[in-house]
């Protein structure tokens, strides 16, 4: 659980640290967009993320982990469809 949320601070983090880097590149180059300390800070951060999300994540089955989230999809789309009453609005 703290990996996940982790991943969530970072990759917040990371996403504006890649914006600062874009705004510091504007009217420059291309190439300085890209190849900056804030840009490459925040391409590492996304990396170390996606490291903490497969770890956070490798003891769950992926058919489980599947198996659960498209259950609750599907829970959620009947209740959206029939209303909290149970009987079809449609």
């Amino acid at each position: 659980m703290v990996f996940l949320v982790s991943v969530i601070v970072f990759t917040g983090f990371s996403k504006v640290l890649l914006k600062v880097g874009a705004n510091r590149a504007n009217g420059n180059k291309f190439i300085i967009a890209y190849v900056n300390l804030y840009t490459l800070i925040a391409y590492s951060m996304y990396m170390l993320t996606t490291l903490l999300t497969v770890y956070a994540l490798k003891d769950i089955l992926l058919n489980l982990f599947l198996c659960k989230y498209f259950t609750k999809i599907r829970s959620d789309y009947n209740f959206i469809q029939t209303g909290a009453s149970g009987k079809d609005q449609l």
